[in-house]
């Protein structure tokens, strides 16, 4: 051996002596393959999700289509059935991104009165302002807590309603902006 700071290596029963590399050198390579490793993984990972967005269940519910009704405040709607709202939801009981809770079932085939046009609101889930369409707020109507939940809440929060979900009265129908 030369030195204390060099590598011995046994291969085929034969010594042969490397020089050493300094721990930094070698903590950066480290740190090299670790990156180009992981940058290989989110690709396959990248990959997959397309492949299996591409290749999607069919036992997978898309919502329909749904048309706009532009409801305005102090309009009288009727909330549509739970059949007729079933239809709209996609597998986790959502229409575009919005929830239909356990709270509004009961409204199902009521008559009821447009509080007011939802365009935008705070997202509680990252604290942002998020943009939303085809929602308003009905009269009356907020979450109790205890439905959802498990545990009562007493917020008393607004329930948010897709237009997709209500159907004009034919009175309304007339006076409607």
């Amino acid at each position: 051996m030369k030195k204390n700071d060099d590598i011995v290596c046994q291969v085929d029963e034969q010594k042969m002596e490397l020089p050493a590399r300094n721990t930094a050198e070698m903590v950066w390579l480290e740190v090299k393959d670790l990156i180009r490793k992981t940058k290989e993984s989110l690709g396959n990972i990248r990959q997959f999700m397309k492949e299996k967005d591409q290749k999607m269940s069919p036992s997978i519910r898309l919502p329909k289509e749904v048309s706009t009704l532009n409801l305005q405040v102090g309009e009288r709607v009727m909330v549509k059935s739970a059949e007729e709202i079933q239809q709209t939801l996609d597998n986790e009981g959502k229409l575009q991104g919005c929830a239909f809770t356990k709270e509004m079932w009961p409204y199902c085939d009521q008559e009821v009165v447009i509080f007011k046009r939802v365009d935008t609101f705070l997202n509680e889930t990252n604290n942002k302002i998020q943009k939303i369409s085809n929602t308003v707020l009905i009269e009356n109507a907020y979450c109790g807590g205890e439905r959802s939940f498990g545990e009562v809440c007493d917020r008393a929060c607004f329930l948010f309603w897709k237009e997709a979900w209500l159907k004009r009265l034919p009175e309304s129908a007339d006076t409607a902006t």
